[in-house]
């Protein structure tokens, strides 16, 4: 019964410490990012976009913004 009580003190430990331990999902919605066109940077049927925010860059083909955030796509160093 005691290592029960230790186990939900833990969950609830964890539950409580989620976002500081930095375990929560990266946010994808549109509002995380802020999309500036980059006109010198257009090929010829794609669009460059780059994030004020966060910084990625990411091509459309419609010629409108992109509707997510790409930062869960952004290649990481070694």
């Amino acid at each position: 019964m005691e290592a029960l009580y230790l186990i939900v003190l833990l969950l609830a430990v964890l539950a409580l410490n989620w976002r500081g331990l930095g375990l929560r999902p990266v946010s994808l919605s549109r509002s995380a990012c802020r999309w500036k066109k980059d006109p010198t940077r257009n090929g010829a049927t794609l669009m460059r976009y780059s994030c004020a925010k966060c910084g990625v860059e990411a091509y459309t083909s419609d010629g409108r913004a992109p509707n997510r955030c790409k930062r869960a796509f952004r290649e990481t160093g070694l």
